[in-house]
């Protein structure tokens, strides 16, 4: 296959001139500033859409908004206790993965499935309930630490946003969650689902829900062998996408926030089903490229997967961080830039939501009439 690699990057800066600033910083630094520009972003921007989509408009809606989100913060404290003492009381086997008790069942018709292959392999293996559905959150947290070996603190950051803008009161008024609300428009580029997907289409032109083999088959063109999908092959598929977004659709948002959650995917599936360098688990380099087509388009665990080692979370921010240098969104805007920077994806977020409204306003007035 042929390479379609993109010059153009998706980031803050040109890889030239992120090449330029990463020689004349201090890497620890370099790296420790990034680090505080989007944990600042992350905090700022998630406020800010908590704020837009959970604003009462009436005393019943305060009421009933405290009600449920007293509820949700007392479960939560419990569930983020308990999966912390699961994690320093489970043995490093009990983390680990059962694989002969989890084979895969694909989804069936009436199963609930969204916008991320890995949330649907763990229902496709049973470590979510099958059905998608109902999926509390220490089991949420437990499956996606112990399956996804992300770290301790960014498997609960990415799982709670994505209980509190996606989740819905279920029995007995706990907060659960339902894979396919993961896609739901009212909170299109707010955390979990933004727009500049690898597998499916901005939700302003296109399905955002399932994924469009189209775009399947784009990303593995990007291949340079015709056998391996690399971390640069990933950069330059999200650059290519980058560019289709910005230029087909009008509502475009691609901030950092959504930079940042962008790398998490990609680096995570560099971790999930790549090949370890040398028989290190820590170091995975590349992706056989029937691997990736299962991982995508069957949303199954590999052999691969199934052979990591116990510490495969550190391979995931170290890859992240090669594939934000590489594509240049890996540098920190200088400090004074920050408040503009931040200010610009939260503009961003206003617009879109401000949209969202009055599209909902029009659709009722629709069916009121």
């Amino acid at each position: 296959m042929q390479s379609t690699k993109s010059p153009v990057s998706n980031g803050i800066a040109s890889p030239v001139k992120a090449k330029a600033q990463e020689a004349s910083e201090n890497p620890t630094w370099r790296a420790a500033k990034y680090y505080m520009f989007e944990v600042l972003n992350a905090l700022i921007y998630t406020t800010v859409a908590a704020v837009l989509q959970f604003t009462p408009r009436s005393i019943n809606d305060f009421l009933q908004f405290t009600t449920q989100a007293s509820r949700f913060a007392v479960r939560w404290v419990w569930d983020v206790l308990c999966f912390t003492a699961w994690r320093v009381m489970a043995s490093q086997k009990e983390q680990g993965m059962d694989q002969p008790n989890h084979p895969y069942k694909p989804a069936g018709a009436s199963d609930s499935r969204g916008p991320c292959p890995f949330l649907n392999s763990l229902a496709n293996h049973d470590y979510f309930p099958h059905s998608g559905k109902e999926i509390t959150l220490y089991r949420a947290l437990k499956a996606v630490h112990q399956v996804g070996k992300l770290g301790y603190l960014q498997t609960i950051f990415l799982v709670s946003i994505a209980f509190v803008f996606n989740g819905r009161e279920g029995k007995n008024g706990r907060r659960m969650l339902s894979l396919h609300n993961l896609a739901n428009i009212h909170s299109h580029n707010m955390v979990i689902e933004h727009d500049v997907s690898l597998l499916r289409q901005d939700v302003s032109i296109g399905d955002s829900q399932k994924q469009d083999p189209e775009l399947l088959k784009q990303l593995l063109s990007h291949s340079s062998d015709g056998h391996w999908v690399t971390a640069s092959d990933l950069v330059a598929a999200r650059a290519q996408r980058y560019q289709q977004s910005k230029t087909q659709n009008p509502r475009h948002v691609f901030g950092h926030m959504h930079r940042f959650l962008a790398s998490v995917e990609d680096a995570s599936m560099m971790s999930f089903v790549s090949e370890p360098l040398d028989g290190d688990a820590k170091r995975p380099t590349r992706i056989a490229l029937s691997k990736c087509r299962d991982f995508l388009e069957k949303e199954t665990f590999t052999d691969t997967f199934y052979k990591r080692g116990e510490n495969t979370n550190e391979g995931v921010e170290t890859i992240r961080m090669k594939l934000l240098l590489e594509s240049g969104s890996g540098i920190a805007p200088p400090f004074k830039d920050w408040p503009k920077e931040i200010m610009s994806d939260v503009n961003n977020l206003i617009k879109w939501y401000s949209h969202y409204r009055s599209e909902q306003r029009k659709n009722n007035d629709k069916k009121a009439n």
